[in-house]
């Protein structure tokens, strides 16, 4: 029981934050509200998105920079649904913070284009496309204030 005790308070600690742990979610993202950059360059490996604005939710997601656009994709996630409410999205890259639309890519040139770029990225094998028949890519674009 003692054993538990550590692991029990760790847990807590971590729900307590409003940052999303590991492949637990979070809350709200803090950091300095940033100006778009015009090109995204290297983006680290995992970025913190946050979705639905008026109760928000957020998530270590991989993200991927290609032809000066942002991308974040998924299989079958929580927030998914959530963007399809709500465009609205914020996305924490290191410390700077970054109010978004997301736009669900529905072009076949596109979604072949990001899933290369995934694969390449991500080490993963390039034939194996089949999470884009049915999953969802997101491009993060500026949004119209």
């Amino acid at each position: 029981m003692l054993k538990v005790i550590p692991v029990l308070l760790g847990l807590l600690l971590a729900a307590a934050c409003t940052d999303p742990f590991v492949v637990i979610p979070g809350g709200k993202l803090q950091g300095e509200i940033t100006a778009i950059p015009e090109d995204w360059g290297v983006v680290p490996e995992v970025i913190q998105l946050e979705v639905r604005p008026d109760n928000p939710y957020s998530v270590n997601i991989w993200g991927l920079a290609d032809n000066g656009n942002l991308y974040v994709a998924t299989q079958d996630a929580k927030w998914a649904p959530m963007i399809t409410a709500d465009e609205r999205v914020r996305v924490r890259i290191e410390d700077n913070l970054y109010e978004l639309k997301a736009t669900r890519v529905q072009d076949d040139q596109e979604i072949a284009n990001v899933v290369e770029s995934y694969a390449r990225k991500y080490n993963m094998d390039p034939d194996d496309g089949s999470w884009a028949e049915t999953g969802q890519v997101f491009r993060l674009t500026a949004r119209n204030r």
